[in-house]
């Protein structure tokens, strides 16, 4: 997708004048999606420098034709962090490697990018695309597998691109009694029904937990989760609480330090907590859930949507709420680990790309 709705001419300008990064950064950006501007964000502390949005494959078809795109333009392309490696980027990713562009993939993931998709199988021609890369660096190892099913086996590990945001100490309340609470919508009519047991099934608990002096804190990780978290609360009972959009990682750290434990929806609502270390739990929508979860040892806080028990969801939540500080902190080691990771692969792959290098 876009880095926004600059016209064309605008981006051709300032490429061409020598102002725009020489790294580009491919990702789901300008829609106000907490998660995946954040991991724009953790790529460019990786590399110290801000990094220039790859366009739609059409949109870099035109500036190639103007010489505003191509190796002429980028030293190298980050395919970054999100669920990328799907039908969405491959005739972008086809086309900047026909025209030179040096490629490493930073933490992405396979498959659908979310609840607006269905899982798919990876098209072969991934593959040949990703034999090209200077290095595959992937958020978890369902990713890694389902790249090794379809011939290529040059993957590594390396957790999710926004790990690199791991602070160096947890910031959680693990004493406190507040919680983290996101909710998403869905698309597709099939996940809709299943987010309305989702739904009573977190009302319920909420409820619940407000009467042992428990407090949500509601979080939007899109512009997209408002309307659905407003009428979780009317469910619940709280009509009129806050719901916190924050506008990054920095923004969400202050409302992680007061959070016992987290529920969510979103994928990042897990990550993001987990780096902070607050034991989340997680439905897990789209196998890019436990791929991460399976990276962080977090397989038994997700619950599968197509799956979902109240009865299950409630012992979960139970167990999540023993000693979250003994997980917490567990969770926040691990991430830690992965921050090493991601900037051991960031050194070995991108850095040596890098103009001036």
């Amino acid at each position: 997708m876009s880095g926004g709705p600059a016209p064309l001419i605008a981006v051709a300008a300032r490429r061409l004048a020598g102002r725009a990064s020489r790294i580009g950064y491919i990702g789901w950006l300008g829609h106000g999606n907490l998660g995946d501007e954040t991991m724009r964000a953790a790529a460019e502390q990786l590399l110290g420098q801000p990094l220039e949005p790859v366009l739609s494959a059409q949109s870099e078809r035109v500036l190639a034709a103007i010489g505003a795109s191509g190796s002429r333009t980028f030293a190298a392309v980050v395919l970054g962090g999100g669920t990328l490696i799907n039908p969405g980027r491959l005739a972008l990713v086809e086309d900047c490697l026909r025209r030179g562009v040096p490629f490493v993939a930073l933490g992405t993931g396979v498959g659908s990018a979310g609840l607006s998709a269905v899982e798919e199988p990876l098209d072969p021609r991934w593959a040949v695309a990703l034999a090209r890369f200077r290095g595959v660096g992937m958020r978890g190892p369902l990713s890694a597998a389902k790249l090794a099913e379809a011939g290529f086996s040059g993957a590594h590990v390396i957790g999710d691109l926004a790990l690199a945001l791991t602070p160096d100490e947890p910031e959680a309340g693990w004493t406190g009694r507040r919680l983290l609470l996101n909710m998403a919508p869905a698309r597709l009519p099939e996940d809709r029904r299943r987010l309305e047991a989702v739904q009573a099934a977190f009302a319920d608990a909420i409820r619940d937990l407000a009467r042992r002096g428990f407090e949500p804190m509601a979080v939007a990780f899109d512009p997209a989760d408002v309307p659905v978290l407003e009428e979780l609360l009317v469910v619940a009972g709280m009509s009129g609480a806050e719901i916190h959009q924050p506008v990054d990682f920095a923004d969400y750290r202050r409302l992680a330090c007061e959070a016992r434990f987290a529920l969510g929806v979103r994928l990042h609502s897990a990550v993001f907590a987990a780096a902070c270390g607050v034991p989340p739990l997680l439905i897990g929508y789209r196998d890019k859930c436990r791929d991460f979860a399976e990276t962080v040892g977090l397989a038994d806080n997700v619950i599968d949507l197509g799956d979902f028990d109240a009865g299950d969801f409630r012992a979960r939540l139970a167990r999540l709420q023993t000693d979250p500080e003994a997980e917490g902190r567990r969770l926040h080691g691990r991430c830690c680990e992965l921050r090493s990771e991601l900037n051991q692969f960031a050194d070995a792959h991108l850095r040596p790309l890098l103009p001036g290098v």
